[in-house]
C-alpha cells in the first residue's frame, strides 16, 4: 500500500509517520493527566481513558509494541481478573464485580500510558525534562488542590477543621496528596538549587512558591492526623533524604554543601512541626490503646498466636475487627479468593455496631488475598516484577548525575509512602494512589522496554531519550 496519505505500511502496521504526528498530542495528554490526579478522581479517570484508547492503534497495529512480553503479560492479566469478576458472578457473590476490576488491574493500565510517553520522548521531549513537567504537574494540582481546601481565615490552623467525606474529600486522602506533595515540591526545590543551567531569576521565583508549596502541603500532613500517613511520612522522607544525600554526596563539593543544606532544613521544618503539634500528635498515636499495642495485636493476629475468638478487642483499634475477618474469609477460600467487589462482603463479615460500616479491609494487601486469593496475588505481584525489570534499558543514554540523583530519592521515597500506606489503607481504592503508580511506572516504561521498542521504528528522533 503506498501513497502519501496511507496510514499503512505494505504489512499493514501502522505507518511511522502518523505516530510522529500524534507526538504532541501524547504529550499534551500525559501532562494533562499529571496534572489533574490531584485534582479529583473524575479527571484522572476520563484521561487514563483517552490514554488508553488512544493507545491502542499503536498497540495493535506495531508489532515492535504488541509483541513486546510486558504487553502480552498486561493483557493477560486484564482477562484473568475479568475471569475472576465472571466466576464470582456466577456463583452469585453479591457485588458489582466487573465494575471493581479496577482495584487490582491499575497496574495492567500501565503499557498503555508508556506508549505516549515512549513516542513523546522519541519525538519531542528527553526523559529528564519530561520527568520534571511529570513531577511540577503533579505538585500544581496538588497545591492548586490544597489552596482550596485551606481555611485561609483560621490562621496556622489551616486543614484543622476540614470536613470527613467520601472519596477525595476523605481526610486520609488529603492526608496521602499532601505527603506525597512534600516529596515531590522539595525534589523540585531541590533540582532548582543544583541545575545552574537555570536563570537566577526563575531559579529564586520557582524555589520560593516550592518552598511555600512543600511547607503547605506539610501543614496539611500534620493537620489531618492520619497516624498512618504520618508513620509513612516518617519512613518515606528518612528514605528519601538518604538517596537524595548518597546521591548528591557523589560530587562536587557544592552540591555536598546543597545536600547538607537539605537535611538542615528538612530536619527543622520536622522539628517545627513537632514542636507545634507534640500534644496533638500524642493524643492521635495513645487513642485505641496505642499505636505500638496496636501493632503488636494485629502482627499475633496474623501470626496465628492468639485466638480473636477468646480475646477481648474493645480496647484496641476497630480495625482489629476487619482484620480478623479478612483473616477467616482468606482461610475459607485461600486459593482464588472471593470475587473484586469486596464492599458486600466486608458489611456481612463485620458487625457494624463496632466498626461503623465499611466497604473495604483497609489493608491493600489483605485485599488483594481475600478478593484474588494466593494464586491471583501472586500473579499481580509476578506481573508489577515483570514491569520493573521492562523499565529496565541497559543502551539507553545515561542520565545527567545530579538530576538523576533528585529523580531516584523521588521514586524511592514516594514507592516507600505508597507500600507503608498500603498495610493501614486500602490504598488499591485510593485512584490518587493507583493513577501515580501508573503514570511513574508509564514514565519509566516508556523509556525502558517500550522506549527501545519505539525506538527501532523507522525514521528520525527528535530529541535524545
Amino acid at each position: 500500500m503506498s501513497g502519501s496519505w496511507s496510514l499503512f505500511t505494505a504489512t499493514g502496521a501502522l505507518e511511522p509517520r502518523v505516530i510522529e504526528r500524534a507526538a504532541p498530542a501524547s504529550l499534551a495528554l500525559i501532562l494533562l493527566y499529571a496534572a489533574c490526579l490531584a485534582i479529583g478522581n473524575g479527571p484522572g479517570n476520563v484521561l487514563l481513558a483517552i490514554l488508553g484508547i488512544s493507545a491502542l492503534p499503536s498497540l495493535l497495529l506495531r508489532p515492535e509494541l504488541r509483541r513486546r512480553p510486558i504487553v502480552v503479560f498486561s493483557a493477560l492479566v486484564i482477562l484473568y481478573l475479568l475471569a475472576m469478576a465472571l466466576r464470582a458472578e456466577l456463583d452469585g457473590a453479591p457485588g458489582k464485580h466487573f465494575r471493581a476490576v479496577d482495584n487490582y488491574a491499575f497496574f495492567a493500565y500501565v503499557p498503555f500510558v508508556a506508549v505516549h510517553v515512549a513516542i513523546a520522548l522519541r519525538y519531542r521531549i528527553g526523559f529528564e525534562r519530561l520527568c520534571c513537567l511529570v513531577v511540577a504537574g503533579l505538585v500544581a494540582g496538588a497545591a492548586a488542590r490544597l489552596f482550596w481546601d485551606a481555611n485561609w481565615q483560621a490562621g496556622a490552623a489551616l486543614f484543622d477543621s476540614y470536613q470527613w467525606g467520601g472519596g477525595g474529600k476523605n481526610r486520609n486522602y488529603l492526608s496521602i496528596e499532601a505527603g506525597l506533595t512534600v516529596l515531590a515540591s522539595g525534589s523540585l526545590l531541590v533540582m532548582t538549587l543544583v541545575q545552574g543551567r537555570w536563570h537566577p531569576a526563575l531559579r529564586l521565583l520557582g524555589g520560593v512558591a516550592l518552598a511555600v508549596i512543600c511547607v503547605l502541603a506539610f501543614l496539611a500532613l500534620l493537620e489531618m492526623k492520619s497516624r498512618t500517613n504520618w508513620i509513612a511520612a516518617a519512613i518515606a522522607m528518612t528514605v528519601w533524604l538518604a538517596v537524595l544525600v548518597a546521591g548528591l554526596l557523589r560530587h562536587s563539593r557544592r552540591r555536598r554543601a546543597i545536600a547538607a543544606a537539605v537535611v538542615l532544613a528538612f530536619a527543622a521544618l520536622i522539628a517545627a512541626g513537632l514542636a507545634a503539634f507534640s500534644g496533638q500528635i500524642a493524643s492521635r498515636f495513645s487513642d485505641n490503646g496505642g499505636v505500638a499495642a496496636n501493632i503488636g495485636l494485629f502482627a499475633r493476629i496474623f501470626a496465628g498466636e492468639i485466638d480473636p475468638a477468646s480475646t477481648d478487642l474493645h480496647g484496641y483499634d476497630p480495625r482489629a475487627y476487619i482484620y480478623v475477618a479478612a483473616g477467616k474469609l482468606i482461610a475459607e477460600k485461600p486459593w482464588f479468593g472471593w470475587g473484586t467487589d469486596l464492599a458486600p462482603l466486608v458489611n456481612q463479615s463485620v458487625d457494624a455496631s463496632v466498626q461503623g460500616a465499611r466497604s473495604h479491609f483497609h489493608n491493600a494487601y489483605l485485599e488483594f488475598l481475600v478478593g484474588l486469593g494466593i494464586v491471583g496475588t501472586i500473579l499481580i505481584a509476578a506481573h508489577l516484577l515483570a514491569i520493573v525489570v521492562a523499565c529496565r534499558r541497559p543502551n539507553a543514554p545515561p542520565l545527567d548525575l545530579e538530576a538523576g540523583a533528585v529523580l531516584a530519592a523521588l521514586l524511592a521515597g514516594s514507592l516507600t509512602y505508597i507500600a507503608v500506606v498500603g498495610f493501614a489503607e486500602s490504598a488499591n481504592r485510593v485512584e490518587l494512589i493507583t493513577q501515580t503508580l501508573i503514570l511513574v511506572f508509564a514514565v519509566l516504561l516508556g523509556r525502558g522496554s517500550l522506549g527501545e521498542a519505539m525506538a527501532s521504528l523507522p525514521g528520525s528522533a527528535r530529541s535524545a531519550q
